[in-house]
């Protein structure tokens, strides 16, 4: 029911991402929408370092990890509120990061149950190795708010991007 991208894959070589309103990271994270909707799924879910200050450990960071978050805010990606996704594997973890979600611009409501069946999902097939059983209950637990909540949008006013309802038959790129 998710699509788990990693965010990394959308940037170019000096860090950033897909830059204005076009770009090579515009264009994959549109494929990657299309995609999600062409398999019926109910959005995409992804990790994205905090452009909070106080979350992170590498102050240097903030301009890129705010662009980052401004750039999935086109179209209407943001971080679920309200939950411990954050919350460092070991004492010694310094990456914390907001789970992002993008409803493909559906206004999906999601419920807590699946919400935490979907985190479940994402930390034991993407950190099982590293994370504990009693860490995945704890930050699955976390998700209480009913149906869970996306962070208000502090970057765009409205999503500029809307997802196309099917695939073209001929790739863009293709016709003249």
């Amino acid at each position: 029911t998710a699509v788990v991208p990693q965010p990394q894959h959308l940037m170019g070589g000096d860090g950033s991402i897909g830059g204005g309103l076009g770009g090579l990271g515009g264009v994959l994270y549109e494929r990657v929408r299309e995609e999600a909707v062409d398999l019926g799924l109910i959005g995409i879910f992804f990790e994205v370092l905090p452009d909070e200050p106080h979350l992170l450990t590498h102050p240097e960071l903030l301009e890129q990890n705010t662009a980052r978050l401004r750039f999935y805010e086109r179209y209407g990606a943001r971080p679920i509120v309200n939950n411990e996704f954050h919350k460092p594997v070991t004492g010694a973890d310094n990456n914390l990061f907001f789970l992002v979600f993008d409803d493909l611009a559906r206004g999906t409501e999601l419920h807590r149950a699946r919400m935490r069946r979907i985190v479940r999902a994402i930390l034991e097939r993407k950190y099982g190795d590293v994370c504990s059983e009693e860490y995945i209950r704890a930050v699955t637990a976390s998700f209480t708010d009913d149906p869970i909540r996306l962070r208000e949008p502090r970057y765009v006013r409205k999503p500029s991007r809307a997802v196309p309802t099917q695939r073209h038959a001929t790739p863009p790129w293709t016709a003249r």
